[in-house]
């Protein structure tokens, strides 16, 4: 009697344990690194400061006209790098001045959308009063700040500054960090305020530079500071 052949069974191909590779992360912030023949020198904005000098200069590619801000020489690339990152996340809520190139090297250079003047020019052009909407739109601003998690950390009267649209944006991002709740507290740009206006040494009301009403800023802060730990 013939027995029939009995069938082999096929063996399945072995599945291949292949690591799936993590999705590369995206960094929030876009910045090219550009030429710096790209840019040409008008002149210079304001005296020069301990981390350096601010130009205007002409987008040769374009023509538009922007600020450029040369560090010393002796800047370290990390912390160049840090200040430009924090404020091009601080321009994406509308925050901050936009980071258009940077330039490493000695000096490092940073160019950006140009600003027209400081809170402080502003009062005095005002004769020491800002209004209603102006006020507003800085406690707005601080709270996109707040929403972000971005801690501008340098609440100086001079930081501070009116673009050509009429909108205040915070410049100078060299002490910015995260908000850290518990280090921090809630909504930390918000009750800086109450140190640009009252500090002794920068203070513009403690310095009879803004001598008008800052009801609304005063109720911005004050309503930080009892929230702060809730």
């Amino acid at each position: 009697m013939k027995t029939s052949k009995e069938a082999t069974p096929t063996k399945a191909a072995p599945k291949k344990n292949t690591p799936k590779k993590a999705a590369p992360k995206k960094s929030p912030v876009k910045m090219k690194q550009g030429r710096k023949d790209r840019w040409k020198v008008i002149r210079q904005l304001g005296e020069s400061g301990k981390e350096g000098t601010v130009y205007e200069v002409k987008d040769n590619e374009t023509g538009k006209h922007c600020a450029m801000k040369e560090f010393k020489a002796n800047k370290a690339q990390a912390p160049f790098k840090k200040e430009a990152k924090w404020q091009q996340l601080a321009s994406e809520v509308e925050a901050g001045p936009a980071v258009l190139d940077v330039l490493p090297g000695a000096p490092p250079r940073m160019v950006m959308e140009a600003m027209s003047r400081t809170i402080q020019e502003v009062l005095t052009a005002q004769k020491g009063s800002l209004t209603q909407a102006q006020q507003e739109d800085i406690v707005a601003l601080c709270g996109r700040l707040d929403e972000a998690m971005i801690y501008h950390n340098d609440a100086n009267p001079l930081n501070l500054m009116e673009g050509k649209d009429g909108k205040f944006k915070w410049i100078d991002y060299g002490m910015s960090k995260e908000i850290n709740v518990k280090n921090n507290g809630l909504r930390p740009n918000t009750r800086a305020l109450k140190a640009m206006l009252h500090s002794g040494m920068q203070g513009l009301v403690s310095r009879k530079i803004w001598t008008g009403d800052y009801a609304l800023i005063k109720a911005a802060y004050e309503g930080a500071e009892k929230g702060k730990e809730k």
